[in-house]
């Protein structure tokens, strides 16, 4: 499993307060597996996000 170190950043929300803000973004992401478009579910718990891709629909 590959660790990548981020920062948590401060993004602006509505009426110019900050909100908290990961940005994921690099060719690391199409090398798990992540393309353009793909659809994602994010699992969030305290201290913890996990990121997985969804699986597309059976036809």
């Amino acid at each position: 499993m590959n660790k990548r170190t981020l920062t948590v950043y401060a993004g602006s929300g509505k009426g110019c307060s900050y909100i908290s803000q990961i940005i994921l973004q690099g060719k690391w992401l199409e090398a798990l597996g992540f393309s353009i478009g793909d659809k994602i579910t994010v699992d969030c718990q305290q201290g913890r996000i996990v990121i997985e891709k969804e699986k597309p629909l059976q036809k």
